[in-house]
Formats: C-alpha cells, structure tokens, sequence
C-alpha cells in the first residue's frame, strides 16, 4: 500500500476513531499476544456506490469477545455513511475493491 491508498486508510481510522468510542468495559491490549483489529472489504463502484460490505471483527481476548458485534456493526454503519470516491486508472472512474484494517488498542 502506498501514497493515496496509505492516507484513505488513516482517514478512515481516524475518522471511526472521532465517532465511535471503546466500550466502557473493554479492555485495552497489554502486550501483542491478545493484538486485535477489524477487518472491512468492500467495493466501490465507478459511481462512487459501494457493495458487498463485509466486516470481521478479531478480537483475541476472551473478555472482549462481548464487543464482538459492536465493532463490527459500528464499522459496517461508518463505511456506508462515507461519501466515496471512485479509483480512477488511466483517466477513467474504475470499480475497486477496498480492504481496510482497523488496530484495536
């Protein structure tokens, strides 16, 4: 990933990080064995409409596994409440598939 790609993302985990908060009872990872993000893929048409949302939460520790949905929903309703761009190649609006990662603390 680079250059554009590489600031979509950081807008896109900035920008969830502004709307959504962690839950009160979530606990913050302490060290790499419990690391845990969200995963999102998803296309974006010439239009700018996306589709096929797709959203998996990996959550690695167990008393987390309770926000499971939460995470996943909220990123879900972020996605599609964005007003998306198409990918443009060689002069021309392309269909594109997004993968977007999301680090949990």
């Amino acid at each position: 990933m680079g250059g554009k790609d590489e600031e979509q993302s950081k807008i896109l985990k900035n920008g969830f990080w502004k709307k959504y908060k962690l839950p009160k009872d979530y606990i913050s990872k302490k060290n790499e064995e419990y690391y845990s993000y969200i995963l999102a893929s998803f296309i974006i048409d010439q239009k700018g409409k996306i589709s096929n949302i797709e959203v998996e939460a990996k959550i690695q520790n167990p008393d987390n596994q309770k926000h499971k949905e939460y995470f996943e929903k909220s990123f879900k309703e972020y996605i599609e409440n964005l007003k998306w761009k198409p990918s443009i190649y060689n002069g021309f609006k392309v269909k594109n598939n997004v993968f977007s990662t999301i680090e949990l603390p």
